[in-house]
């Protein structure tokens, strides 16, 4: 090394501390305060941990497969995606009050209820094993994802409000996600070209904006399930976004019968008269006045 000193140095002792577990439980206990609310005192109510779980657990199951990726950009991508899931079971838990009120005070419910949850959710990471390079990304994906989520589902509903169908508003979703992700990212997207000098870096912007949407869309789905098989998730949904009818297969009323004896008040003759229903009495019959 000549002059630059030596190379290694004497060992130094480092107590290492795991970080606690007790902050990553906080985002479970405010849903299950969220289910104490008397709205949500119902047996069908603890069926969000479904979607919930189903959510995290996929998400631990593809982190191991994206080792090719650099490690910073999936672990922000994995808080955002647990961050975002926690917001969506709250709204799904605490979105219906904003159902009486204009659409657009609905949107800012279900805007200020994702941003709230979400943003708790980053704040507990920082404070149990992230650091502030990791946080602050976190937070504008967490913040960006929360508005997209937001509008497109305000769109999804406004398209199904005449007819509500899980099918039809899935579509829209994937529709709305992508549309809404590319106009909320152009203003970024037009000052990084001004910034650059006229450079655009079409292919990574798509391939962002195409990601954060099936992100979006796939945190979305579990909760969407729910809602579409539960009764008690489909009332709320349909309340949450103002949607329509839910349309199903036409009822087939039965066409009436009638019955081969004729009813006793209906129809019947004195027995006196002597004459048929069918025929009229002549004027020679008893009970005729002449």
């Amino acid at each position: 090394m000549g002059g630059l000193g030596t190379k290694e140095g004497a060992g130094v002792l480092y107590a290492w501390a795991p970080p606690s577990f007790i902050p990553s439980l906080v985002p479970w206990l405010g849903i299950l305060l969220l289910l104490l609310l008397r709205a949500n005192r119902s047996a069908q109510a603890w069926l969000i941990w479904l979607p919930l779980v189903a959510v995290v657990l996929l998400r631990s199951a593809v982190r191991p497969v994206l080792d090719f990726a650099p490690s910073e950009v999936v672990g922000v991508f994995s808080d955002a995606i647990d961050a975002l899931a926690f917001g969506v079971a709250a709204l799904w838990l605490a979105g219906q009050p904003f159902s009486r009120w204009h659409r657009l005070v609905g949107f800012l419910g279900i805007l200020g209820i994702l941003a709230v949850a979400g943003i708790a959710c980053v704040i507990v990471g920082q404070a149990s094993d992230s650091t502030w390079e990791t946080v602050l990304p976190t937070a504008f994906l967490v913040t960006f994802s929360v508005l997209v989520v937001s509008v497109a589902l305000s769109l999804a509903g406004l398209c199904c409000r005449r007819r509500y169908r899980p099918a039809a508003l899935f579509l829209w979703l994937m529709l709305w996600l992508p549309a809404v992700s590319v106009m909320l990212a152009a203003p970024f997207f037009v000052f990084g070209m001004v910034v650059s000098g006229g450079e655009a870096p079409w292919g990574e912007f798509i391939a962002g904006i195409l990601l954060l949407a099936a992100v979006c869309l796939a945190t979305l789905t579990p909760f969407l399930v729910l809602s579409s098989a539960n009764a008690f998730f489909k009332g709320r949904l349909r309340a949450l976004l103002r949607l329509g009818q839910i349309e199903g297969p036409p009822m087939l009323v039965p066409a009436p019968t009638v019955s081969p004896q004729t009813d006793a008040s209906v129809g019947q003759f004195p027995a006196s008269s002597g004459a048929s229903p069918l025929q009229p009495p002549t004027p020679g019959d008893p009970g005729v006045g002449s």
